[in-house]
Order: C-alpha cells, then sequence, then structure tokens
C-alpha cells in the first residue's frame, strides 16, 4: 500500500482526515541517511547527495504545505530549533571554554541568538548548523502562509527567485544577515514545485520503474561530466540546472521509494524515523563528534556503519520524544 489515512490541523485548529503516502515516508527517510552520509565522509557518493539531499526534502515540504497561522508555524517550525539549540547549549559554552574567548555577553547570549539566523561565525554561533534549513523552510513557509491570506499566486515569486540565483555565483554568497532571506529565495522554487506537483501524485506512482530508472542515471551522468554542487554553498551558477538536475533526481528517488513501498508496504520504523527527523538533523553531527572521539577515529573509515548507528541510537529517543515531548518536533495538541 502506498497510502495510509492520516490527520492535519487547519487554520482553524480542526483535524482533518488526509492521505498519507507512504512512499514520502521511505523518501523523508533515505534522504535524512543521506544526510547523516554526506556529513560522515566527502567521496563520490556523497557528491551524488549533493545533487538532491537538500532540494528534496523542499520538494517534500511543498508536498505536505497545508496554510497555517502564522503562530502554528513558529510553532512547527521555530520552537523546535530554539529547544533543540537550548538542549545544545552547554555544547557552546564548552566552544567557548575550549577556545579561550572568555565568557561574557557578547559570546554567551548575542552568539547564540544571531547563530539562529546567520551562518557566519563572526555574527553569530550556529550551535546546529544543520538547521539553516529548518529556518529556510520556515521563511518560505511564512511567505507561502502570506500570500495565500491576501490571495496572490506564489508564481509571482519566481522571477525574483531566478534572480538571486543568477547574480549569486562565485562567492558572491551571504552567510551574514541576508543568508535566510538568499537561501529561502533560491530554494522556494523547489517548495513551490511540491505544492503544484500534488495533483500529479498519482501520475508519479503510475510511471515509478521510469522515474526511478531515468532520474537517477540523469543524475550519474550529470554527476560524471559537470560534478556536483551544493544549494547551500552555491558556488557555481549554473542556471538553469541548479533547478533542473536536483528536480529530475528526487523524481528518480520518489519512483525508487514508491517501488520500495509497495514492495515492503507501511513499516512502523520508517514512519517513526520519518516523523522524527528534525530530531536526526538536530542531534546526528554531535552522535558523530562523540563516536569518533570514543572509538580514536576508527568509526570515521566505515561511514555507512555511522549511518546505521546513528539511526539506531536516536530511534528510541524519537519515540520518546514523539510520545512524551512532542514540542520538539513541533506538535502540538490542537485546542
Amino acid at each position: 500500500m502506498n497510502m495510509e489515512s492520516t490527520t492535519y490541523s487547519n487554520e482553524s485548529g480542526k483535524d482533518i482526515a488526509r492521505t498519507r503516502y507512504v512512499w514520502l515516508d521511505y523518501s523523508k527517510v533515505l534522504c535524512i541517511a543521506g544526510v547523516v552520509y554526506g556529513h560522515c565522509v566527502a567521496d563520490v557518493l556523497s557528491s551524488y547527495i549533493f545533487l538532491f539531499h537538500v532540494p528534496i526534502f523542499f520538494i517534500i515540504s511543498g508536498i505536505l504545505y497545508r496554510p497555517k497561522r502564522y503562530i502554528d508555524t513558529l510553532k512547527s517550525l521555530f520552537v523546535p530549533v530554539l529547544l533543540f539549540s537550548l538542549l545544545l547549549y552547554p555544547w557552546h559554552l564548552y566552544g567557548i571554554w575550549n577556545q579561550g574567548r572568555g565568557w561574557s555577553f557578547e559570546t554567551m547570549v548575542m552568539e547564540f541568538v544571531m547563530g539562529l539566523f546567520c551562518y557566519d561565525f563572526k555574527v553569530g554561533f550556529p550551535i546546529i548548523p544543520p538547521f539553516w534549513f529548518v529556518m529556510t523552510l520556515l521563511v518560505m513557509r511564512l511567505i507561502s502562509d502570506t500570500l495565500t491570506k491576501i490571495k496572490i499566486d506564489e508564481w509571482w515569486m519566481l522571477p525574483l527567485c531566478v534572480a538571486v540565483l543568477y547574480f549569486s555565483e562565485g562567492d558572491d554568497v551571504y552567510y551574514d544577515y541576508l543568508f535566510l532571506p538568499q537561501r529561502a529565495l533560491l530554494c522556494f522554487p523547489f517548495f513551490l514545485f511540491g505544492q503544484k506537483l500534488k495533483p500529479c501524485l498519482k501520475w508519479i506512482i503510475q510511471l515509478k520503474w521510469q522515474l526511478a530508472v531515468g532520474g537517477l542515471i540523469i543524475g550519474l551522468v550529470f554527476q560524471y561530466f559537470f560534478g556536483s554542487f551544493n544549494t547551500i554553498s552555491c558556488t557555481t551558477n549554473i542556471f538553469p540546472s541548479f533547478y533542473i538536475i536536483p528536480v529530475v533526481v528526487s523524481f528518480g528517488i520518489f519512483g525508487m521509494c514508491i517501488i520500495m513501498a509497495d514492495w515492503k508496504g507501511s513499516l512502523h520504523w520508517i514512519t517513526v524515523l520519518s516523523n522524527g527527523t528534525l530530531v536526526i538533523l538536530g542531534l546526528h553531527e554531535l552522535l558523530l563528534v562523540v563516536m569518533r572521539r570514543l572509538s580514536g577515529g576508527w568509526s570515521a573509515q566505515f561511514p555507512i556503519m555511522e549511518v546505521v548507528i546513528v539511526m539506531l541510537v536516536l530511534y528510541f529517543p524519537i519515540v520518546w520524544i514523539q510520545n512524551k515531548v512532542p514540542c520538539l518536533i513541533g506538535k502540538f495538541k490542537s485546542k
């Protein structure tokens, strides 16, 4: 089965039944595992993962997007970022002490606050760097929420997004106060594409084999001839490949995950990990550091093993968080 029933809260806070696509859970788990792998080692596979791992998450977020009140959007995205950052705040204090920079209002408070919004260590200290994705998604969700409220089609955002990409070439990349606006505009087309893809999901399911084979092979051919690129660094100006290739490879991933979902069906552990991607995103880098220190660097020789260990170690905390502290993953009870 590729579909099952689930619920979501609309703007009035009421729960409404809707279809849950099991293959999207497979896609999220596969891609978050790819994120962990990409942070373990720099090799050919991680370069291939960089072709799609950020865009596909934005596409999936677009597919799952439903307009919400601003407060609900902030609760579902910003609150988890803030709570996880506070949870790892002692790690930040240790870094200040270890670097001998001295504990002051600037290092203890301002660096923490600005690190939530900037990626420049001269401006702020991002305690959980991978959460740039969540904060960028927050900006995009707020943009879509606003455009929905004032009844303006999101298509009007595309010229601005393309202009930002076109002029963001070479080292012309912002990591300071313009970090989130630039990334949100760069990646908004992926998010919008996911929204517009909803009516075509049945078509995607029907063409799963063609998409799986074609999408993945096109990605391999592109990587072989042109190399890879990373959405966060934006180190190459290769418009329109910046948008086309990630979408094509994402279709390949979707096709492969649909085939897997048809074969294995809805698996509980897949659903758990899919719902806990925020936990994995927030804690995997710290786990990798701890693992490598405990093993004396030995584990770094086996990146796939590191990925498996990270997922296993975080599995039961994810279950506990879902049941006991759902606010950590942006889940709040409807009033």
